[in-house]
């Protein structure tokens, strides 16, 4: 459900051009994005389910997703993150995608990333994964001191 086809530069450019060829369905894939990341960033479990659930797999954008999940994990909304996660999000492969870890651990105080360091442990994640010229990953060290 929320896999990306190919890499995220290859959807924008899909988008791009549908937009140019279907202005109509390219706003409502729009706001359909938007509403997914409204309803994660509230915790609405069922209706975000019912709603991702409802759309064609081929108008779930890559960059909404990417964004509906980090809105679960600031918030609080781990069962939320955790369907995203089991439905296709791509967590271990280069699709252009932002490490949501990494900015999360931006965000939050590093108490509150301990939960989803654990979330993204048992799913597999890398989470020692470095991104290129930053030295801010530290999620083992959240890990060990916080919990």
């Amino acid at each position: 459900m929320f896999a990306v086809k190919g890499s995220v530069g290859a959807e924008l450019r899909r988008f791009k051009a549908l937009a140019a060829s279907e202005p109509v369905k390219s706003k409502q894939i729009y706001a359909d994005g938007e509403k997914l990341i409204i309803l994660a960033s509230k915790g609405e479990y069922v209706q975000f389910k019912r709603f991702a659930g409802s759309l064609e797999e081929d108008n779930i954008i890559a960059y909404f997703s990417a964004k509906a999940l980090m809105a679960s994990l600031i918030g609080g909304h781990l069962m939320l993150s955790t369907f995203i996660l089991e439905n296709g999000y791509p967590l271990h492969i280069d699709t252009g995608l932002p490490n949501i870890l990494h900015d999360c651990l931006r965000e939050l105080s590093d108490y509150e990333c301990v939960a989803i360091v654990k979330l993204f442990l048992s799913k597999g994640v890398d989470v020692n994964k470095q991104v290129y010229l930053t030295h801010l990953f530290r999620a083992l060290t959240h890990l060990c001191r916080h919990s």
